[in-house]
């Protein structure tokens, strides 16, 4: 089928510079014949790519078996899925399969559930003006091989009479391929926004992280890397690209061309980049640190480890972006006041300790999601507060006895058997308390909060 298509394609293509008096005939065949080889080396690739991509979901389904139930029940409901005519499993049964053997859905019926989510992004995309905006563009380029391109010209490239179906077929392909069959549904249920609205958000994010780039380091690396350390590689750009696609949704107003929010933001996070382990601080550099040791031995130099660990606080450099729009202030100077208050307020153990304190439950994770993204607003709040206030008057009152009170409360969550997460609510809700109030505390050398809690080591989380 990816054959044909591209075969009925790349004839369109040679077709119209056929018929605009461009090429000849004979020029048109031979050129088929010649791309023979890319087009057979391009339909591998999708092969080998929907494998991966059937391979990491199976990996999703094992720590969130609810994001499967509920996108299969969307499907149900919107997307033509008939889950007993494609053999998919009820949720009882599939529960009483997780207990009695300890497997989730197996290959079979994630390739069948993610062939029917790609149908339904794809279809929802042709509707939106996503297709037409100038940074899809390059999908429709690189579908063709570049001898073709070449030969037939840009007119032939605009005037393709498909060329709106390609590219939406291309971005499904690439956002579901690499974010699994439950993003989309999962990201637009959060956020109440239309899934061309979260796909053309995730553009915005993997193009400002040069995924493709990052995808092909790994997926070239061959015998070089062990194919459990690619799949935790993959995980974990999934994860940097769905949280900074969250922080898009709702911060960056993407209503606007998405090529018009990539150019205002690209310069500016390969400066903070650059910077970027001159600023960070607290718990965000242990691991930042950590984790550029970890890739350095498998491989990496250090400015390449440096520059793709900085993937990981993607979403945290577009707020540092944001706030040093706002105040007026040196994006650098913006990142160091963003760190200090992340450590003072020990933002990351909060951050950590919600989603851990989950669990399985799925109400409990779209609470802790919440919970999280409150905690990352009343972040934002105080760093653009200090911010201001020294630029007004050289600083502000520190307020120690209220920053006494909030590591009173760190320590009593602490103390607990179990961090719940009503508990971490109270203690965001402290938080959130202090940027109303315009309390910071000073600068100050604060012993650093244990992690009490952490999911399983990954290079990129």
């Amino acid at each position: 089928m990816d054959l044909s298509d591209r075969e009925v394609n790349l004839k369109i293509l040679l077709g119209y510079a056929v018929r605009s008096g461009a090429m000849e005939d004979e020029r048109r065949n031979k050129i088929l014949e010649e791309v023979t080889d890319s087009v057979a080396e391009m339909v591998l690739a999708d092969n080998a790519g929907q494998s991966l991509a059937v391979a990491l979901d199976e990996l999703r389904a094992k720590d969130a078996l609810d994001d499967f139930r509920d996108v299969m029940s969307s499907l149900e409901k919107t997307g033509g899925l008939d889950r007993m005519a494609e053999h998919l499993p009820t949720w009882e049964a599939l529960l009483a399969r997780v207990e009695g053997r300890g497997r989730s859905l197996v290959h079979p019926e994630l390739s069948v559930l993610m062939a029917y989510t790609k149908l339904d992004l794809m279809s929802q995309l042709l509707t939106s003006a996503l297709p037409d905006d100038p940074a899809a563009a390059a999908y429709l380029r690189s579908y063709f091989p570049a001898a073709a391109l070449k030969a037939a010209g840009e007119g032939s490239l605009e005037h393709h009479r498909l060329r709106r179906q390609i590219i939406a077929s291309q971005l499904t392909n690439d956002l579901v391929g690499l974010m699994g069959a439950t993003f989309v549904n999962r990201v637009s249920r959060d956020t109440q926004r239309a899934a061309s609205e979260v796909a053309g958000a995730w553009l915005i994010a993997a193009s400002l992280a040069d995924h493709h780039a990052l995808v092909q380091h790994v997926s070239g690396a061959g015998d070089a890397l062990p194919s459990d350390v690619a799949y935790r590689w993959l995980l974990g750009l999934s994860r940097v690209l769905e949280r900074t696609t969250r922080w898009l949704l709702l911060n960056a107003g993407v209503d606007n061309e998405v090529v018009t929010t990539i150019d205002r933001h690209r310069e500016g996070l390969r400066l903070l980049r650059e910077d970027f382990a001159d600023f960070v601080a607290g718990d965000d550099r242990v691991v930042f640190e950590r984790r550029v040791a970890e890739i350095r031995r498998h491989g990496a130099g250090p400015d390449l480890a440096k520059e793709l660990i900085t993937l990981r606080f993607l979403d945290q450099l577009l707020e540092i972006l944001r706030v040093a729009e706002e105040t007026g202030v040196q994006p650098v100077v913006a990142g160091g006041m963003y760190y200090r208050m992340s450590e003072v307020f020990h933002v990351p153990w909060l951050r950590q300790a919600i989603f851990g304190s989950a669990g399985e439950d799925r109400w409990e994770k779209r609470a802790a999601q919440a919970l999280a993204e409150d905690l990352s607003r009343a972040h934002y709040g105080l760093t653009r507060h200090e911010l201001e206030s020294s630029c007004d008057n050289g600083g502000i009152d520190t307020g120690t006895s209220e920053h006494r009170r909030f590591l009173d409360l760190m320590e009593e969550i602490r103390a607990g058997e179990r961090v719940s997460i009503s508990a971490l609510a109270v203690a965001v809700r402290e938080v959130t308390r202090r940027v109303r109030g315009g309390e910071v505390p000073p600068a100050k050398k604060e012993p650093r909060v244990p992690m009490v809690w952490r999911r399983s080591e990954k290079m990129i989380e």
